[in-house]
């Protein structure tokens, strides 16, 4: 009687790990595991042969078809880029170019700023903008030159990102001195002349402004002497540096 028994008890395990090996098999038959997305493997947490469940972690992977950058920009810097508060309803978004090192020679991608984190780090005192890079399989273009070993970007790059910001011809760098009420800036003509220049204040920083104009001239000469009885047109006589400081 006991060698039936244990007759029946092995039999009935064998029984059991048989129904187990075909609900495996049934299971795997039907398991299909894919990517959310087209990309690659950055790592990976089990290797063949290992058993696991719905939910373990399999792999880290990244898409290819898009990355994403993160930078920090300071109110300054933000305040030279046009729209940038309002890049949801722009149609075309704000150009930008990313650049890496690879070798001896610098290679670029084309990128756009797609949107900022909506919170300002309280450390640093910076918002962040994302930037997008499509397509970065494609290899690079080589800034200054050519080359035939161009790389696509690679995660894990060293970048700058250069934004599309103001136009040089329409912002200036004058003294603080140089901001009259208004705001305004008295400029000389090429006649000796003033004449008013009114800007919109980009920002300031220490002892300088920077200013934008839609008729911001070049090459003119900026007053920075106080002079509370100028009027527009006024012909004045510019001072040499040696003029200011006889011992120059």
């Amino acid at each position: 009687e006991q060698q039936i028994s244990i007759r029946g008890r092995l039999q009935g395990q064998i029984a059991a790990r048989e129904a187990q090996l075909l609900r495996g098999q049934l299971d795997l038959a039907h398991t299909k595991i894919v990517a959310p997305f087209a990309g690659k493997a950055f790592s990976r947490e089990v290797d063949v042969g290992d058993i696991f469940q719905p939910g373990t972690p399999l792999a880290e992977i990244f898409a290819t078809d898009l990355y994403e950058i993160v930078v920090q920009l300071d109110d300054d810097e933000a305040a030279m880029i046009p729209g940038i508060w309002d890049l949801d309803n722009q149609d075309e978004k704000i150009a930008a170019q990313v650049d890496a090192d690879f070798g001896n020679g610098t290679y670029s991608w084309p990128a756009v700023l797609a949107s900022l984190e909506g919170v300002l780090d309280r450390d640093a005192r910076t918002i962040n903008a994302v930037i997008h890079v499509s397509d970065p399989d494609r290899p690079g273009e080589r800034v200054g030159g050519s080359g035939s070993t161009a790389p696509p970007l690679l995660p894990g790059m060293y970048t700058s990102v250069r934004l599309e910001g103001l136009s040089a011809g329409t912002t200036a760098l004058v003294p603080r001195a140089a901001l009259q009420p208004g705001p305004f800036v008295w400029t000389l003509d090429s006649d000796s002349k003033l004449r008013a220049l009114f800007v919109d204040i980009a920002f300031t920083r220490d002892e300088e402004v920077a200013v934008t104009s839609a008729q911001m001239p070049s090459g003119r000469s900026v007053v920075v002497t106080q002079m509370p009885a100028a009027t527009e047109g006024m012909k004045v006589r510019a001072l040499a540096a040696s003029d200011l400081n006889p011992d120059a």
